[in-house]
């Protein structure tokens, strides 16, 4: 796969054949899923950014980021973040989840073995809270994102992650219900 360029506008080349022009592809979006056979892209057209997932496009927004798509580990399903006007979402195999005043693009994580559990880290406008499967987790001063600090799962239904509140750093370990 690679980035083509048809006189003012771009295109992705996939298996040789040329996917749809646009004015842009954004920077750092490609991605291929874990086992090769699908891919997903930003592009952007008339200034709002659209997924496009093996050639199929998705709903316009004002702000999809670097780093998004992300593909499940089983490769079945894909979450970005996503903005419209002033408030962005967790968008689920095209299922737009609750809104926030911002979303962490890069903490976006599945769970392993699963394929629609999702986490990331959102702002709720009075702190920091972890996301997953759209519900809010609890609200920190912050989540720890950054030199090292991440979202991890231990299994499906255990996430944890560093959060601060007040002067402390705490380790925190969530369990989430299995699926039915």
């Amino acid at each position: 796969a690679y980035l083509a360029q048809k006189g003012s506008k771009w295109c992705m080349v996939i298996d040789g054949k040329d996917g749809k022009v646009y004015d842009e592809i954004g920077s750092g979006t490609f991605s291929f899923s874990p086992d090769g056979l699908h891919h997903a892209y930003v592009a952007i057209s008339g200034g709002k950014r659209i997924v496009v997932r093996d050639g199929a496009e998705g709903k316009p927004y004002e702000s999809i980021p670097e780093g998004n798509p992300v593909f499940s580990p089983d490769s079945w399903s894909l979450a970005y973040a996503a903005r419209t006007d002033t408030m962005w979402r967790l968008v689920v195999d095209g299922r737009e989840l609750s809104p926030f005043p911002s979303i962490e693009p890069k903490t976006i994580v599945y769970a392993p073995g699963e394929k629609r559990r999702v986490a990331c880290v959102v702002s709720t406008g009075t702190g920091s809270a972890v996301l997953f499967d759209g519900t809010i987790g609890p609200v920190y001063d912050a989540i720890l994102t950054r030199r090292g600090g991440r979202l991890v799962f231990d299994s499906p239904t255990r996430l944890r992650y560093l959060a601060v509140r007040g002067q402390d750093v705490l380790q925190v370990s969530e369990t989430i219900a299995p699926r039915e």
